[in-house]
């Protein structure tokens, strides 16, 4: 990547701190424990079980769809509006289905010793969210084992374990590198909990991010690598991730894939709670991201570099080029049901040119007014500096008003 990749994390860690998801890493680092505690699978996100139904339930009455494992809801409907020209050819505006996404943990065996295989299935009728999601078998090994063998095993499509779990598809970090929420790969995973406080995930797949039909390639891959680490004693989460993409591709000048890419992030949480022992219930997690080789993917296009004018000219000439990219999120529980949070978006497509680059500033509030309904709102500001992306139908191009309402079951 031009640079060792442990300096530019390290770098990257303080560099997120001074300029300081909805997949709730921050809940982990709250409770210092892993994401399977909340969640079907061990690297989070998706489906939840009863614990993390009621623990999302924030002391209210729990709906009586919250005591089951086998089956989980997530409906979330968007509205969303540019400030500026909101009826200007190509700018999308209005109300959208985001997420419409029914899910089964079916328990096939589940032995004395504490081992188990599970089926978690999971359809998405979402337009946003493009289909089918979580589609996997899980294996959970017996709880005593040789230290070195894997706590759980799954096969099928699945999140990729990379950086911080977002449960945004326009988070910029998430596009840089290909695994935003709706992005899932084909392929096999192994999970390690060394201890309450520590994961690992290790991951090989095909590194088709559509994955669950075949590759557009004649060879693709990707292996995914994240460890996660929140010490006890201490009120910080702390992870870094890897991920190296190859595919041989019968046209080279395609953009459904990525020829090459490897990226490497580093993030961090602080829990403001713990360190001020109750009186603020705050916590902020971050991450820094360097990738190689993404820029050219669809996903790019569609956000960053639309096809009118020169911005596709912009996007082919930094394809291959290394990227930056920060992102950082505050969240402060004002009462049980308000919670004010900002969102700080940053990438740079090519860390040469320090001078082009694409800002986001999101301010907003979270009100949870039962146990499982929730409402999001927040403006967005964006800045971005190239004129042919300023004057173009980029989403990245214009202010917005985001609104969402979330229910689950």
């Amino acid at each position: 990547m031009g640079h060792p990749t442990l300096i530019l994390i390290i770098f990257g860690l303080l560099v997120t701190l001074t300029i300081s998801a909805q997949a709730r890493p921050e809940y982990a680092l709250q409770r210092t424990t892993n994401c399977i505690t909340c969640h079907a699978l061990p690297m989070g996100a998706g489906p939840r079980n009863v614990f993390g139904k009621i623990f999302g339930s924030r002391s209210y009455k729990t709906a009586e769809t919250s005591n089951s494992d086998l089956y989980y809801g997530d409906f979330r409907a968007e509205y969303f509006s540019p400030i500026e020209k909101p009826r200007e050819a190509g700018k999308a505006n209005g109300l959208a289905l985001m997420v419409a996404a029914a899910s089964v943990n079916v328990p096939i065996r589940i032995r004395d010793d504490g081992s188990s295989l599970r089926a978690v299935l999971t359809y998405d009728m979402g337009i946003l969210s493009q289909g089918t999601r979580e589609a996997v078998f899980l294996w959970t090994l017996p709880t005593e084992k040789n230290v070195f063998l894997p706590d759980q095993v799954l096969f099928g499509r699945f999140y990729a374990p990379f950086g911080l779990l977002s449960d945004e598809h326009r988070t910029y970090t998430k596009m840089q590198t290909r695994t935003a929420f709706r992005d899932f790969n084909m392929g096999g995973l192994m999970a390690w909990d060394f201890s309450d406080n520590m994961h690992l995930d290790l991951a090989v797949t095909d590194g088709n991010p559509q994955a669950g039909s075949l590759s557009t390639g004649d060879v693709e891959s990707a292996v995914f690598a994240n460890l996660r680490w929140i010490p006890s004693a201490l009120p910080f989460l702390f992870g870094v991730s890897y991920t190296h993409h190859e595919s041989q591709v019968n046209d080279p000048a395609s953009t459904l894939i990525t020829p090459v890419g490897q990226a490497g992030a580093g993030y961090l949480g602080i829990d403001f709670n713990r360190i001020t022992s109750g009186r603020w219930n705050a916590v902020v997690t971050g991450e820094t991201v360097i990738a190689k080789g993404f820029n050219g993917n669809t996903e790019m296009a569609s956000f960053f570099f639309p096809s009118d004018g020169t911005a596709s000219a912009y996007q082919n000439a930094v394809s291959s080029s290394q990227s930056r990219g920060y992102y950082s999120q505050f969240k402060w529980d004002i009462t049980r049901n308000i919670t004010f949070m900002y969102k700080f978006d940053y990438l740079q497509p090519d860390v040469r040119f320090p001078g082009d680059y694409f800002l986001r500033n999101g301010i907003g509030f979270r009100y949870q007014f039962e146990s499982n309904e929730i409402v999001y709102l927040r403006y967005e500001k964006s800045t971005v500096t190239r004129p042919e992306i300023q004057n173009s139908s980029a989403f990245t191009a214009y202010d917005d008003i985001w609104l969402m309402l979330r229910i689950w079951i």
